[in-house]
């Protein structure tokens, strides 16, 4: 081949590869523009591919009391995507040489009661310590914005025992992750906050992130509020207004807590590519799959890929280090994807959760950047509820259980004006009458059916869910 050929051929393929990006951009224009128009996307968005931004845009509003709107430059809460940080943290430290992966708990908290327990099981969700998430104003103070501490002097008060042998099952949990963070603050000497700015954020370049509690953030220039649908108004609404966990458990950090951007999030990318923050082992070990204890099982998450410290691994196959994280919180849902093996990352970052399917979404990201014709998500409509009188909902209060005994009891009480389901240990969730006797959540398809005797008193209820039901029966 001469020179003049190769010359030809190589302005070729840099033309024709340009012409790819601008097709993929032009496709990620005409989704979010869809989505936009169909009020089904209400945040920031950015793809990139190959080291380059294909994509950047921002919808919507970041606050509706000021008509004050959404841009690339505005920061959210990450939700549960702070974890991969909070793990960063940890990855640092045993780099150091300054603790372990199989360190015991109770070397750095010897009053939590949960012996057998390691920093490796915290990370990977197999310690079996329960979730503080579902907690109500039965286990904490309502009143205020708890933090780390607070809740660490409650679970050995509410916990005296794990629900399993530490690392036998997988169980998702956010106080795996507040521990962790405590656990950082132990050894570095300086606040969570501190030890992320002084070695993650400063050093990635991530000028506008921080970790805070909302109420602080809510201060700062170009911060997203989060807004829920409240289907008795007909409206969205603060998240705090409607879901009250969101106010008196603010200031937790290491599981949520930490804010960020479009533009810091690429830039966190860039730095976990770069090896700026641990080296290429020590990223390695922790994106490699880990098995249970005793097993040949590879740990898996409920979504049933395999979880690794802070993030999820998309490929169950070995070496591959395509990784994602997803948050859910208040109205934030946010979610980060590294296809490491195609040079591929998208962040996404929505502060109107019910009115997106996420995980939807980013198939339709993947087709694009795959060159295959996309398909639309299927439009979301918010429902409205009927009114119902307080009698008639004071009425279908009380504690229901099921034959089967690992179900745990489902209670439903009044909150305010309106009813409220907590499954177990769960979070407790606002329910909305479309009749009488049937209810609905804004945040999924699950439906909430009161059976009643020919007195019409209720005795039971039937959770309704896609392709499968379950009864339980009104405790007596």
């Amino acid at each position: 081949m001469t020179l003049r050929i190769f010359l030809i051929n190589l302005t070729c393929l840099i033309f024709s590869t340009g012409l790819m990006a601008q097709d993929k951009a032009a496709n990620l224009q005409r989704l979010f523009d869809t989505l936009d128009a169909r009020n089904n996307f209400n945040g920031c968005v950015l793809v990139a591919e190959k080291g380059k931004i294909l994509f950047e845009r921002a919808y919507g509003f970041a606050d509706k009391e000021t008509d004050r709107f959404l841009t690339t430059e505005s920061v959210f809460e990450l939700a549960s995507v702070s974890k991969g940080f909070t793990a960063m943290g940890i990855m640092q430290l045993k780099e150091k040489g300054v603790l372990s992966y199989d360190d015991s708990l109770r070397k750095f908290f010897p009053d939590l009661p949960y012996s057998g327990v390691s920093i490796r099981h915290l990370l990977t969700h197999t310690s079996g310590i329960p979730d503080f998430m579902g907690w109500s104003d039965k286990e904490i103070d309502v009143t205020k914005h708890n933090s780390n501490i607070d809740i660490l002097k409650i679970l050995p008060v509410k916990y005296r025992t794990i629900v399993h042998r530490p690392g036998s099952k997988f169980l998702y949990s956010n106080t795996n992750y507040l521990i962790l963070a405590s656990i950082i603050e132990k050894i570095s000497g300086v606040s969570f906050s501190e030890y992320s700015y002084q070695n993650i954020f400063l050093p990635a370049g991530m000028i506008k992130t921080f970790v805070s509690t909302r109420y602080v953030a809510q201060k700062r220039a170009n911060y997203a509020n989060d807004y829920l649908w409240d289907a008795d108004k007909n409206r969205f609404v603060k998240a705090d207004s409607l879901e009250l966990y969101v106010s008196y458990l603010a200031n937790v950090n290491g599981a949520y807590g930490i804010s960020s951007n479009l533009g810091d999030l690429y830039k966190w990318d860039q730095a976990l590519s770069m090896n700026i923050l641990v080296s290429e082992a020590t990223k390695k070990e922790a994106f490699s799959p880990v098995k249970f204890d005793n097993s040949v099982e590879i740990i898996r998450s409920e979504l049933g890929l395999p979880s690794v410290f802070g993030w999820q691994l998309l490929s169950n196959i070995p070496g591959n280090n395509d990784v994602f994280g997803l948050g859910n919180y208040g109205g934030y849902n946010t979610l980060i994807v590294r296809k490491v093996s195609k040079q591929q990352t998208v962040i996404l970052l929505t502060n109107v959760k019910e009115s997106i399917q996420i995980m939807d979404v980013m198939d339709s990201i993947d087709q694009i950047l795959e060159d295959e014709t996309y398909t639309l998500p299927d439009p979301i409509i918010m429902q409205k509820s009927i009114v119902l009188d307080k009698k008639e909902l004071l009425s279908l209060q009380g504690t229901y259980i099921s034959a089967d005994t690992d179900f745990p009891e489902t209670k439903i009480r009044m909150v305010g004006n309106g009813l409220c389901m907590k499954v177990g240990d769960m979070l407790e969730q606002h329910i909305f009458p479309e009749s009488p006797d049937t209810f609905f959540l804004t945040n999924s398809a699950n439906k909430i059916k009161f059976i009643r005797n020919i007195q019409g008193k209720v005795e039971s209820i039937i959770l309704l869910a896609p392709n499968t039901k379950r009864m339980l029966h009104l405790k007596e």
